[in-house]
């Protein structure tokens, strides 16, 4: 048994990381990616240098991913199997929930194979079709308020930018010329 090849590198773990995290994107299990900075505990902005390859995920991002979101640690990690996410009827013990309604697909499996009583009983689920209306609604409105933010902010870097110049412009003009009075 050769060990080198089942020990991945810093690069392939980091593919691998940026490969579970469109998954999660794509599957519509988080929302966007400002929520998986958040539940990372990082900016948005230190975040996208990951996305964009320019610095590497922390072992602290590997082991939110691998719990939260039931992403495999040995697919993750070890390059075992073919399946991002692993198989589990649990849920995880604490759950990120962003409010699209989206069921993982290691959770839609485990939810089929509930038997008809069992779904029943369950009134979490019932109160999860009630709720999802809202919770789009307030989505969609969290991505706005998102979007205009963004803009003031490109609007305030685009009044300093015209200060500078106003500023500028009001230094350089010439004071050499007296009137004549008279």
């Amino acid at each position: 048994m050769n060990i080198d090849r089942q020990i991945l590198s810093k690069e392939e773990i980091n593919n691998r990381f940026l490969t579970a995290v469109q998954e999660l994107l794509r599957s519509r299990i988080v929302s966007s990616k400002a929520t998986l900075a958040e539940a990372f505990g990082i900016k948005p902005a230190k975040f996208s240098e990951i996305l964009n390859g320019r610095m590497k995920a922390g072992v602290d991002m590997l082991a939110i991913l691998c719990d939260y979101y039931y992403i495999s640690p040995d697919w993750l990690l070890m390059s075992r199997g073919e399946n991002v996410f692993r198989e589990s009827e649990e849920l995880p013990p604490v759950i990120l929930y962003d409010g699209d309604g989206c069921v993982p697909p290691f959770a839609q499996k485990a939810k089929e194979d509930k038997s008809e009583s069992e779904q029943i009983n369950n009134i979490q689920t019932d109160n999860n079709s009630l709720i999802a209306p809202f919770m789009q609604l307030i989505k969609e409105k969290d991505r706005t308020i998102m979007e205009q933010a963004e803009e003031i902010g490109q609007l305030r870097e685009r009044v300093a930018q015209m200060q500078q110049r106003f500023e500028k412009d009001a230094a350089n003009a010439s004071t050499d010329t007296i009137a004549n009075v008279g």
